[in-house]
């Protein structure tokens, strides 16, 4: 028993150490995911839509620009549902738009994460909040009203606002360094990403609810195709 009291005296010792160093880690990796485990009690993300672009650059911290859109939207869902929709018709953000609720928000300016390849020609992503887009189909240039989500901020306006989506995924996997290290805090002016691509998350809900204030909706269930107000779209799906 004397012979046993020392490695226990040891043992107690390195998990003393451990939590020492390793604690206050921990603590903070909890602090700085406060806003995506708070998430739980939020709606879960069901509908990812996906746009693609030769370039996206932030003019401002507040705008975003993607150019050399691709004319149609892509989108999955629950129940394995997949489509495209007509960019134009999608990426409306005026007043009385067809995915524009009633406090004047494009699907309740949604969360995303855009990915690009920075001038060093490194993959890098970004977390951002949308709203206000304004597609030319002439130029295939879309703009976005669009705030910087810093990952590591605590505060509640931080908070995402769907659990379980693309934006949430990447809040949750930034302390791994591999992540961390393609991982943007900010945008300063003038940040270009080239070969981009835009991760947008919503609910069937939320546009649904955006689409009972006009005068029809989509129907996201089973097989839908259709054009109208100048968009058109096609989904399969259960």
């Amino acid at each position: 028993m004397t012979a046993i009291r020392p490695w226990i005296g040891m043992v107690v010792g390195v998990i003393i150490v451990l939590c020492i160093f390793i604690g206050p880690a921990y603590a903070e990796k909890i602090s700085v995911l406060r806003s995506a485990s708070e998430n739980a009690t939020a709606p879960a993300s069901d509908m990812l839509f996906i746009v693609s672009a030769g370039k996206a650059t932030f003019a401002s911290p507040t705008s975003l620009q993607l150019a050399n859109v691709t004319s149609t939207v892509q989108y999955s869902g629950a129940g394995a549902r997949t489509g495209i929709i007509n960019t134009s018709y999608f990426m409306n953000g005026t007043l009385g738009g067809p995915y524009v609720n009633l406090q004047g928000d494009w699907l309740g300016a949604p969360d995303a994460v855009l990915y690009g390849m920075s001038a060093a020609g490194q993959y890098k992503a970004i977390l951002v909040s949308l709203n206000v887009p304004n597609y030319d189909a002439d130029t295939n240039v879309l703009t976005f009203v669009a705030r910087v989500n810093n990952p590591n901020a605590t505060d509640a306006a931080a908070a995402l606002k769907l659990s379980g989506g693309a934006a949430n995924a990447v809040a949750t996997e930034r302390g791994d360094p591999n992540t961390s290290s393609g991982l943007l805090t900010a945008a300063e002016p003038n940040l270009a990403l080239t070969d981009a691509a835009l991760f947008i998350d919503t609910t069937e809900s939320a546009l649904s609810l955006a689409s009972a204030t006009k005068s029809w909706s989509v129907g996201w269930g089973g097989f839908g195709v259709g054009c109208f107000w100048g968009g058109c779209y096609i989904g399969f799906g259960r």
